[in-house]
């Protein structure tokens, strides 16, 4: 399983909104650059959504991504 398959079925299971740096610590990806390349290719998809809000772990507003 790729890093970024990794991060899209924790996104589906999980649900919320995160951002780069929360994702980053949650899944303990290298750091928040990394989970900012992945979360922008996966808004590229129809199944999920990276805008600006609110994130369920840190409350910071900010772009966060969360499955749609």
């Amino acid at each position: 399983m790729t890093v970024t398959e990794r991060v899209s079925l924790w996104l589906r299971e999980v649900g919320g909104a995160y951002c780069d740096t929360c994702l980053a610590k949650q899944l303990k990806l290298s750091g928040r650059r990394q989970a900012n390349r992945i979360t922008v290719a996966l808004s590229m998809t129809r199944n999920f959504c990276r805008e600006r809000g609110a994130c369920t772990l840190c409350g910071a507003e900010k772009k966060v991504i969360k499955a749609v």
